[in-house]
């Protein structure tokens, strides 16, 4: 395929979005309308500004493959066999002397032709579109996808069983007993999902479960379906009446979530009373959108896994972040239908991928169709060049497809990576302030694991703390102070915060990172103990050459406000390096309880 020159044939519009006239009595404009939809911000983007033209509507084919996940680096190849195609309803924005060629804004659903063929026939296109059942999910198609990945994806999704794990307490789905993890181990089933202001009573360990909220009971059928007897849900795994256990608890998350067989999500619900659509409760259900023309049945693929997070309550919330980046494999129940993502791939029920070959490869293959597409002088995604994830919407950013041998990129990469999560992060909404820190820490655990070995100061990465103290809030965002953290951490403050040095290190070698380093501030931090002096966690004094002493500008009043500390020692004796003397200024953080 990297041979191949694609060409973009023009599609000819039916008309203008806001004018076009759609038959009620033609399914297929009924159709179109119903998977159309459009804001009035998406009608002012395809609008010309100058002219006031505005964009057509217009019916424009794709892969079903695609419709999966349109961040994946792979298009169907000729040697897996024909590829199912469906049609979007797009808008083409409006043509101008700025804007010459047609834009396609793409719609959230497609619809495609139903296979005559029950299972698919040989020569029938793959990756097909399948009726989905109002009244209950296909079980035997979710512990296919489940069966797969296992078989397949024993690097990249593999739960990551940890010595933490003997300190967690599961929930017997067959006793509905309150047990501790097996001392030889098991495989479990976790549960994310959004409290809503349900007051939940506390359990303890031997407690049998009386009746509980909707969402947990349906969890707990969920788990008997895939064949597995364990179910690990904070509200009843941790005793949320016991302060001395929460505490002892949230530094396991990372264990909790990384080491699950399968997290099921709750993207539907508004609380723990919602319950699993399709499961215990059919209410909000939203029914698969079809019409039959010409004898030949058309069904809607419902819109792809991104759209439903996005619009999700689930997607807003901060302790759900890192649930659903460190599972490496979940089932998202949405009103529509249940959606599969693990590491290297991502299924839904309307999609029949029985045949799929992109879904029938391994570890290995899939690290090799990865670094050719990267590779490709035709490639449309931006990769970076240390580590190859292969899109995906909440996929482990810790486990990638392959690593790059080059030397010099990880430590240049580690710091963008970090600020990309606590964007992400910090867009979202939690109940208690003082979760702040809490509801990062699986992933700074994770981080330091895997990039940050010397650990993180208030949620700042140690080892790059001059470029971790450059973040900002984005320009919308009236940031408001919380309590408990100090006030140089992005901790402290509700709101979207951004890394101010992103396009200054991604993708940058070691090399040239040292170069940037001579320009950091001298620095040296401090974290206070509960006993004792203060433990020294940071030092570093760069080296500026050419560029004279320092010493003539620093202004002796400047000492850094409330938590700057400077020793007479330190700013009257300056270092040596390199058998050369220079003056420095070192401000040192003392942490707060």
């Amino acid at each position: 395929m990297a041979n191949v020159k694609r060409r973009m044939t023009p599609i000819p519009p039916f008309g203008p979005v806001t004018s076009v006239r759609l038959l009620s009595t033609c399914p297929l404009c009924r159709l179109m309308f119903d998977i159309t939809y459009l804001s009035n911000d998406d009608l002012q983007s395809i609008r010309d500004p100058e002219s006031a033209d505005e964009g057509h509507l217009a019916l424009v084919p794709g892969w079903t493959l695609v419709h999966l996940d349109s961040d994946q680096n792979t298009w169907p190849k000729k040697e897996w066999g024909p590829h199912a195609i469906c049609l979007y309803t797009a808008v083409t924005r409006a043509r101008s002397r700025w804007q010459p060629q047609i834009g396609v804004h793409a719609g959230l659903d497609a619809i495609a032709v139903v296979d005559v063929e029950e299972n698919g026939a040989v020569g029938t296109p793959i990756l097909g579109v399948k009726k989905v059942d109002p009244r209950t999910p296909k079980y035997h198609m979710i512990k296919e996808w489940l069966r797969r990945c296992d078989a397949l994806h024993h690097i990249t999704c593999r739960p990551l069983v940890s010595e933490g794990l003997k300190k967690i307490k599961l929930v017997d789905v067959e006793t509905r007993q309150i047990v501790m993890y097996p001392s030889d181990g098991c495989d479990y089933v976790a549960l994310s999902y959004v409290w809503g202001g349900v007051v939940q009573p506390s359990y303890k360990l031997g407690d049998v479960l009386p009746t509980i909220p909707a969402t947990l009971e349906d969890a707990m059928v969920v788990t008997r379906h895939l064949g597995k007897r364990y179910l690990w849900a904070d509200s009843l795994c941790i005793d949320q009446g016991d302060e001395a256990e929460k505490n002892m608890q949230i530094p396991l998350m990372s264990a909790i979530y990384t080491g699950s067989w399968a997290t099921i999500f709750n993207v539907a619900g508004q609380s723990a009373q919602g319950g699993l659509p399709r499961v215990g409760a059919l209410d909000g259900v939203i029914p698969q959108l079809s019409c039959e023309i010409g004898g030949k049945l058309l069904l809607s693929l419902m819109p792809p896994l991104r759209a439903q997070l996005s619009e999700s309550l689930w997607n807003t919330r901060a302790w759900t972040f890192q649930e659903g980046l460190l599972s490496p494999r979940r089932l998202f129940f949405t009103n529509h239908q249940v959606y599969f993502e693990c590491n290297l791939g991502q299924c839904c029920e309307s999609i029949d991928d029985s045949r799929s070959a992109f879904h029938l490869l391994s570890d290995e293959e899939r690290e090799v169709t990865s670094r050719n597409a990267l590779h490709s002088p035709n490639a449309l995604v931006f990769s970076d060049p240390d580590e190859e994830f292969d899109g995906g919407v909440l996929r482990d950013p810790f486990r990638p497809i392959f690593t790059s041998k080059k030397q010099g990129i990880s430590e240049s990469f580690r710091i963008w990576k970090y600020n990309q999560l606590v964007h992400s992060y910090t867009e979202r909404k939690m109940t208690m302030d003082t979760d702040a820190l809490n509801a990062f820490s699986a992933i700074l655990t994770r981080f330091q694991e895997t990039h940050y070995e010397g650990g993180f100061v208030h949620g700042l990465p140690v080892e790059d703390l001059p470029m971790a103290l450059l973040w900002i809030h984005d320009d919308e965002v009236e940031p408001c102070r919380r309590d408990s953290f100090p006030s140089w951490s992005w901790t402290v403050w509700e709101g979207a915060v951004m890394g101010a040095a992103d396009a200054c290190v991604r993708g940058t070698t070691n090399q040239l990172r040292d170069v940037q380093k001579q320009y950091l501030p001298p620095l040296r931090v401090w974290k206070a103990g509960d006993d004792g002096p203060p433990e020294l966690v940071y030092d570093y004094s760069p080296v500026l050459e050419n560029h004279g002493t320092r010493e003539d500008e620093v202004n002796e009043e400047d000492t850094g406000g409330e938590d700057a500390v400077i020793t007479e020692d330190e700013a009257s004796t300056p270092p040596q390096c390199d058998g050369e003397a220079f003056s420095t200024r070192r401000l040192g953080f003392l942490g707060r309880h």
